[in-house]
């Protein structure tokens, strides 16, 4: 006749399991901890950065800078940066005519400690790459580094990880920073709180979000093919025919208050109970969603 377990043993055994089942749960260490940045790459990098900046009256990131073969500005969207950025002359730029979501920064965990996580789930990368200048003392050294995630980037989308050196930024107090300010003014005239989701197409809907799902572990789906990491935007996977940034969702205070200013000056587009949306054309191709919360 089988004898049941003693009470102290039976403890002991629950005891060792729990045991076991956090040590399981310890190895599983994030490795990404927001988006940091969304991408758009454009022939009219002025126009598109004065059009958030000035008319949505989004605080500024950085002011737009120009040189020879670039050009960049970014504005906070509350939980995330809008980059506008183009590659080349101008002469160049103004023959390519296009205007496109090109992709996101992802801002890890320390990368002494993220990529040798990714490498252990199978997720490669390419070799870091440090910007290296001058430093806030005066020293030389990296003020960034950025990685390629190459099985997630396609042409016409870029997925890499991007670290600020310590001692030169602090990427969250930054965000922090900017948030602050759009809380000052409102959320400018569409009354934009923050990011909702950065929706992405995928050619192969069920490749896609296994490999999300493996780089933002150990975050599970709120919803099928839905993954927020941090405060920052959500990745929402849709199937498309091409692997790329479909559209951006903005989370606003008023609908109505929005939809009132889109009105007012021609820049409304869709609109539908949940959702309205900003003119294609006058953000140069862009889809642009507005929802509340």
């Amino acid at each position: 006749m089988q004898r049941r377990p003693t009470v102290p043993l039976l403890l002991l055994l629950i005891a060792l399991a729990l045991h076991h089942f956090a040590v399981a749960e310890q190895k599983v260490k994030p490795a990404i901890w927001q988006v940091d940045r969304i991408l758009v790459q454009t022939s009219e990098p002025r126009y598109l950065f004065d059009l958030f900046s000035d008319r949505f009256q989004l605080p500024v990131a950085w002011p737009m800078t120009t040189g020879a073969e670039s050009a960049s500005g970014g504005v906070g969207l509350g939980n995330a940066i809008l980059e506008v950025y183009s590659q080349g002359s101008e002469e160049k730029n103004s023959k390519r005519g296009r205007t496109l979501f090109a992709g996101v920064a992802l801002e890890p965990y320390p990368l002494a400690e993220c990529l040798p996580e990714l490498q252990s789930r199978g997720i490669s990368y390419a070799p870091p790459q440090p910007y290296v200048s001058a430093l806030p003392d005066g020293s030389q050294g990296p003020l960034w580094t950025t990685v390629v995630l190459p099985q997630f980037s396609k042409p016409g989308l870029s997925v890499f990880l991007f670290q600020y050196s310590s001692v030169f930024l602090n990427a969250e107090v930054k965000r922090k920073q900017l948030a602050g300010q759009m809380a000052l003014r409102g959320g400018g005239p569409l009354g934009v709180r923050c990011v909702r989701e950065v929706v992405l197409g995928t050619a192969n809907l069920s490749r896609s979000r296994s490999l999300w799902q493996r780089l933002l572990t150990p975050l599970v789906p709120s919803q099928p093919g839905l993954l927020q990491a941090g405060t920052g935007p959500a990745i929402r996977l849709v199937p498309h025919s091409a692997d790329r940034i479909q559209r951006i969702v903005l989370e606003v205070d008023s609908l109505a208050r929005a939809r009132s200013f889109l009105e007012d000056n021609h820049l409304l587009s869709a609109v539908s109970e949940k959702e309205i949306s900003l003119s294609i054309s006058a953000l140069r191709g862009l889809s642009v969603h507005l929802t509340e919360k």
